[in-house]
């Protein structure tokens, strides 16, 4: 929940109205989570707007509108709302060879805050109960691809990406699976990708 005071003194009658970037919140559809108190408190008419619950979208310019017969007076308010970043997406694993591979990824949506690393999970398939844990790397938020050394031939990985800020984690990218070559073949750079 966000909540938006807003006072002025002058002559009564003051009338208070809430403007959104620069769109009148009382014009705008779907705005049931925003909901405007007025009153009166210790001699001084004053308004607030209370935004609940408060989402992405409403990382805007908040403007509060004062007005009576001899003019007008505006306070404005900026809004960012921060979260934990979207889920890596574009996951590509290329220059496969029989131990190595390398994974590179796009960077999410960051929800207003620099990410501060990657952590790249990635364990030999099937993971069922457990009984292959996923291994761990991290790579700073500026990175956006990684080699990955000491896998074993002939086996099939699964990988996944998380981002992290200082609000947290996101939740991790889609799964990426793909096979490390023969140790015996002729190791090539070919793409090969499956994606569960």
């Amino acid at each position: 929940m966000l909540k938006l005071l807003c006072n002025a003194s002058g002559n009564q009658p003051i009338v208070y109205h809430w403007k959104k970037d620069d769109f009148e919140i009382n014009s705008l559809i779907n705005n049931r989570r925003y909901s405007i108190i007025n009153e009166d408190k210790d001699d001084e008419f004053q308004t607030m707007l209370i935004i609940e619950p408060i989402e992405r979208v409403d990382s805007s310019m908040f403007t509060c509108v004062a007005t009576n017969k001899y003019g007008l007076a505006e306070k404005t308010f900026r809004v960012i709302v921060q979260e934990q970043p979207e889920p890596p997406f574009n996951v590509i694993i290329n220059e496969i060879k029989s131990d190595s591979l390398e994974i590179s990824w796009s960077k999410p949506y960051s929800s207003n805050l620099p990410i501060i690393e990657y952590i790249i999970q990635y364990s030999s398939t099937p993971n069922i109960l457990n009984n292959h844990p996923f291994k761990e790397i991290t790579r700073t938020g500026s990175e956006t691809r990684a080699y990955i050394y000491d896998l074993k031939p002939s086996t099939v990985y699964d990988f996944k990406i998380v981002a992290r800020n200082l609000i947290g984690k996101s939740e991790p990218s889609k799964i990426v699976s793909i096979a490390t070559l023969d140790k015996s073949k002729h190791e090539s750079n070919c793409i090969s990708i499956l994606t569960v």
